[in-house]
């Protein structure tokens, strides 16, 4: 299946529901134009991202390709980056402690 093309389209015809899509792979625009040169078939994906306004929105991890998609006409696109805030649970010296004595606990009963 190539990129969520047949999704789209089975979802137009039969069901007409809504359909949030991430893109996965490279979106040839301006910027990354070396990326798309090594992209074996770069026409069928353009082909195929023509049918990305068939999806409710289109979640995209470039601000290039959100202004790609809007000046292909599909509005309903956004960045996301995948980027998450490292955080150390409150806790953690509490889960050791019980992780320990249960397995002291378990060696203990193994001998």
């Amino acid at each position: 299946m190539q990129n969520h093309f047949l999704i789209l389209l089975i979802n137009k015809i039969f069901f007409n529901n809504k359909v949030v899509m991430r893109t996965g792979s490279i979106i040839p625009n301006k910027k990354n134009s070396l990326e798309a040169s090594n992209y074996k078939n770069i026409t069928i994906k353009k082909i195929v991202i023509r049918f990305y306004h068939l999806a409710s929105h289109i979640i995209t991890f470039s601000k290039d390709n959100v202004a790609y998609f809007k000046s292909l006409g599909m509005i309903n696109s956004s960045c996301v980056y995948n980027f998450f805030k490292k955080e150390t649970p409150k806790n953690l010296k509490k889960v050791k402690l019980i992780y320990c004595v249960l397995r002291q606990n378990m060696r203990a009963h193994q001998t």
